[in-house]
C-alpha cells in the first residue's frame, strides 16, 4: 500500500511488516551511488517525517531507520515498541584499545573534510540583530524541560 509518492520516492507498507507501523521508503533510483546529495537527503527527510508521524499515529515509543541498497534503495522505518518482540541485538566485538585507536584515527582523518566543500561556497549574510521585547524576556525565565532528556524515555 503507498502512503506518500513524488518523482524522487515512495513510501509504503510492507506486506509482512517486522512491526505495527513498519514502513518502507524507496527511492526512485536503484543504487546509492546514483543518488544526488539532494535526493539522498530527500529520503532521509521522509524517513525522518515517517518516524516522526508513527510516534504520534501508532504511538511507537521509539524507531529504527535501516538503509539498505540491496533491491534498491530503501530506508525501513521501524516503529518499536517495549513489547514488540523484535530484536536487533548483535555481539560487540571486544578489540583491544589500540585497535579502537588506529580505526577512531583512520575515520576522524575522513570526517575531516566534511563541510569544506560548502565553506569555499560563499557565505549567506549575517541575520539582522533584532530587539527582544519584554514578553520574551519573561518567557525566557520560565523552566522548560530540556528536549534531550525528553528524547531518552524513547526506545531505541
Amino acid at each position: 500500500m503507498i502512503i506518500y509518492e513524488d518523482k524522487l520516492v515512495t513510501a509504503t507498507l510492507p506486506e509482512k511488516p517486522a512491526t505495527k507501523g513498519h514502513v518502507h521508503a524507496l527511492a526512485a533510483k536503484t543504487s546509492i551511488e546514483a543518488l544526488s546529495e539532494q535526493e539522498c537527503a530527500h529520503l532521509l527527510s521522509l524517513a525522518s517525517f515517517t518516524a516522526n508521524a508513527l510516534f504520534e499515529q501508532v504511538g511507537a515509543s521509539g524507531t529504527n531507520i535501516i538503509l539498505t541498497d540491496l533491491e534498491g534503495v530503501r530506508a525501513s522505518i521501524l516503529a518499536r515498541t517495549d513489547d514488540d518482540g523484535l530484536s536487533l541485538q548483535w555481539q560487540p566485538q571486544q578489540l583491544s584499545q589500540e585497535e579502537m585507536d588506529s580505526i577512531a584515527a583512520r575515520i576522524k582523518d575522513r570526517c575531516d573534510y566534511i563541510g569544506h566543500e560548502e565553506e569555499s561556497q560563499t557565505q549567506p549574510a549575517p541575520k539582522p540583530q533584532r530587539q527582544e521585547r519584554a514578553e520574551e524576556k519573561e518567557e525566557e525565565k520560565k523552566p522548560v524541560k530540556n528536549y534531550l532528556l525528553k528524547q531518552l524515555d524513547r526506545t531505541p
